[in-house]
């Protein structure tokens, strides 16, 4: 397996967003969504965009690429060995890092797409919202020595206080040995939407399973038990995990950590490793607190333009102003995109299109009987979305946003 060669030099990447033109605003998270009590219908909610990241849901998963060098290390390592096991293991931690922001993601339209070619990091990833009902997004990329793919199809469960969210989402790593390695996500809970300070909580235990020995890591994010001030700090965010063979617990090595700072590994002869530490967050802060790896997705670098499919999500227009802090814009914007998207659903159900008309351009779906959210079922289709960018042919896409009229 080799990466194929780039077709675009190292760029200068932003180091900051632009200044935003209007300040802050905090709507009553109450007052929006009262009325989903009990529904599952939470993540189709038309919200303001000021309760949004400035990311797509789609830009906003290629963060789970920030600490690619760990699976960089892991291809440099044995195959079958442990070493490789728990490089995975910490980048199979390093996301959840990312996952505090108490704002969601603007949700793409069926049909969008976003790439990110980072010479830089070694690795070209491709996504795309495959389908609506349920949401579903996949996503592919390729890096030094490996190949990383995932979906989600998030379900969310609304008690009014708090939400539960099961983004069902599996990823899987094939390295260039052929070595799989594959696991999941836990739930999330978002608590405090009425009263008190929004935060989020990642808890539940996942396995991250070499396909090929069956080794396993079983990895638990800690529910929090009650904390005092003076406890708060140090119980907060705990991850801890071991490794199995076979149904049967293995001494060493064994992890522990903090799913937002960092993850040992203590090893058999004693010693204690550090895997991962989450990179300091940016000089000049940002009001969404967004990472720089985060702040770069969104970015149209130059000569990018001209490359990207009129699916991408940068080119949005309600994004765009979204990330310039311009709401009254973005609303406006919004606004237009999900009635333009009404209207193409509408007239597709009306006149029972060809299902060709909203399928997914550069993924299908291979194996729909696979378990949700514990194996993949939509595969991306060789080439397909790199030969079109190496042609620059992207006559088959479709105008999501717009930008035609």
């Amino acid at each position: 397996m080799e990466f194929p060669e780039f077709d675009v030099p190292v760029v200068k990447r932003r180091q900051c967003l632009p200044k935003p033109e209007q300040a802050e605003r905090s709507p009553h998270v109450w007052s929006l969504i009262k009325d989903m009590v009990g529904s599952d219908n939470v993540l189709s909610a038309p919200l303001p965009t000021e309760m949004h990241l400035p990311l797509t849901e789609l830009e906003k998963q290629a963060e789970e690429l920030e600490y690619c060098e760990l699976l960089d290390k892991a291809a440099k390592c044995p195959k079958g060995s442990i070493e490789r096991m728990m490089e995975v293991v910490a980048f199979s931690v390093s996301p959840y890092a990312s996952c505090k922001r108490p704002k969601r993601s603007l949700d793409p339209l069926l049909g969008e797409t976003y790439e990110l070619v980072h010479p830089e990091k070694g690795f070209r990833m491709v996504s795309e919202h495959v389908a609506r009902q349920p949401p579903v997004m996949a996503q592919h990329t390729e890096g030094r020595g490996w190949v990383l793919e995932s979906e989600n199809e998030p379900q969310v469960s609304f008690y009014g206080a708090y939400v539960d969210l099961n983004m069902n989402f599996v990823l899987q790593v094939t390295f260039h040995d052929g070595e799989v390695f594959l696991w999941h996500k836990v739930q999330t809970t978002i608590n405090n939407l009425i009263v008190g300070k929004i935060y989020i909580q990642h808890t539940g235990t996942y396995t991250v399973k070499n396909m090929d020995t069956g080794l396993t890591a079983v990895m638990e994010l800690v529910k929090p038990k009650l904390m005092t001030l003076s406890t708060k700090s140090r119980n907060e965010h705990l991850v801890k995990g071991h490794l199995e063979q076979d149904g049967k617990k293995l001494d060493r090595p064994v992890f522990h950590g903090k799913w937002d700072q960092e993850l040992y590994a203590d090893l058999a002869d004693g010693s204690e490793r550090l895997l991962w530490r989450v990179t300091p967050p940016p000089k000049e802060e940002n009001r969404w607190g967004l990472s720089v790896f985060a702040m770069q997705a969104n970015e149209m670098t130059e000569g990018l333009s001209e490359k990207l499919p009129p699916t991408d999500s940068r080119l949005r227009p309600d994004l765009r102003q979204l990330e310039h802090g311009n709401y009254d814009k973005a609303n406006a914007a919004k606004k237009v995109l999900e009635e333009r998207n009404a209207a193409r659903m509408a007239e597709v159900r009306a006149s029972r299109a060809d299902k060709a008309a909203v399928a997914p351009h550069f993924f299908e779906l291979a194996a729909p009987d696979a378990p949700l959210g514990r194996a993949l079922r939509w595969r991306y289709r060789d080439g397909s979305y790199w030969e079109a960018r190496r042609r620059g042919d992207w006559s088959d896409c479709r105008d999501l946003f717009g930008l035609g009229q």
